[in-house]
């Protein structure tokens, strides 16, 4: 997931903040993840996310929403190295994993995965299925997206 709109540079990068646009964003795609993993039976136990200040906005309100503890972790840090970005993930184990981070980094996660190099906006989601070696984008939705399934009680 892609963290929420971001205010402007304040005191640099690091130190952006979400605007009040950015925090809804957040709300409404923890939503519809909620009604998704609802469907499916399962949760995530722990949400990664990068330090950065707009990363653990985000990350905060995903966590409050779906109840999962959230992780600092610097490999999801915007000029990370994907490649072990991407290890990390494939070494955390089985079952579904939450990331909040930012570009370039997540669409690079996704190609180290094998699942090409997705578009993401704020608070956008992408769903990758990895097996083996190869990775696969079964699902990519816009917060708007994900709000209004959960306002519709449906799920993706």
């Amino acid at each position: 997931m892609r963290h929420g709109e971001a205010g402007e540079w304040a005191q640099g990068d690091f130190h952006r903040a979400l605007t009040a646009h950015g925090q809804a964003q957040a709300r409404a795609s923890a939503q519809g993840l909620r009604s998704l993993f609802a469907r499916l039976g399962t949760r995530p136990a722990t949400l990664w996310h990068s330090p950065y200040r707009r990363a653990l906005q985000t990350a905060t309100i995903v966590g409050e929403i779906l109840g999962v503890t959230l992780v600092e972790d610097d490999r999801f840090l915007p000029e990370a190295d994907a490649d072990a970005a991407a290890r990390a993930l494939r070494q955390a184990g089985r079952g579904p994993l939450l990331v909040v981070a930012h570009l370039p980094i997540l669409p690079g996660i996704a190609f180290a995965l094998g699942a090409g190099a997705p578009h993401l906006a704020t608070a956008s989601v992408v769903h990758i299925v990895v097996g083996g070696d190869a990775g696969m984008v079964c699902g990519q939705w816009t917060s708007a997206q994900l709000g209004q399934l959960a306002a519709q009680g449906t799920t993706p």
